[in-house]
Formats: structure tokens, sequence, C-alpha cells
């Protein structure tokens, strides 16, 4: 049973194996402040921005921002012509953000969860 962490490095290294070219690391006086990883689909030409996160004690910076605009670059630089990000509603920093930064809402999502077993008392 893997915690949140776990399951998010599992998907930075799935990220990573399937497209290491597209992986960007920033870094603050030799200390890594924060990264980015992009996924390519050549069939549909929209680039993914799957992970993005900048330590809180770098965030307010620019990092973010030289993060994401790095990636975009590279996106369209592989004949991209969409990049796409996605983040929770919950995530007040995201959805201020990444509208800051030229995208567009298109489609929201809904989450829904239904425990399979009651809890044990």
């Amino acid at each position: 049973d893997m915690d949140w962490k776990e399951r998010k490095m599992s998907h930075i290294n799935d990220d990573a194996a399937a497209n290491p070219d597209g992986v960007f690391v920033a870094e603050v006086d030799a200390e890594i402040a924060g990264y980015i990883t992009t996924r390519i689909n050549h069939e549909t030409r929209i680039g993914g921005i799957p992970n993005l996160a900048v330590l809180p004690k770098f965030q307010r910076r620019g990092i973010g921002r030289q993060l994401i605009e790095k990636a975009l670059g590279y996106l369209q630089a592989e004949g991209m012509l969409y990049a796409r990000i996605e983040t929770l509603d919950q995530n007040p920093i995201g959805t201020h953000f990444y509208p800051n930064m030229g995208f567009t809402e298109v489609a929201r999502q809904l989450h829904y969860i239904q425990p399979l077993s009651k809890p044990k008392a």
C-alpha cells in the first residue's frame, strides 16, 4: 500500500524513463529548487506537463515560470501544437498560476470514491 509520496515518485520515474530529454531541473546555488516533466504524443500533437514542483523556500522567485517556459519550448521543438497541464480545483496556486502562464481551462473532471469494505471498529 503506497503512500502518495511513493505514488508521485513512481509517476515521476515513469515520466523520466519515457521521455528523459523532457525532464528539467532548476537549481539555486547547486541545490535542487524544482523540476518539471513532459510527455510527447505524436498522434494528437498535444504535449503534456504531468509534473511541476518548486520547493516552498524557492517559490515566488520565477522558478516555476522558467520551468514552464523551458517545457513549452521543448514541446514546441518536438512538434507539439498544444501543451496540456492539469491541476486540482483545490490547488489555488495552480488554478491561478497556469492561466497566468497562458493556459486556458478547457474541461473539469469530478472524482468520486466509494469504500469497498467497512472500516474495522
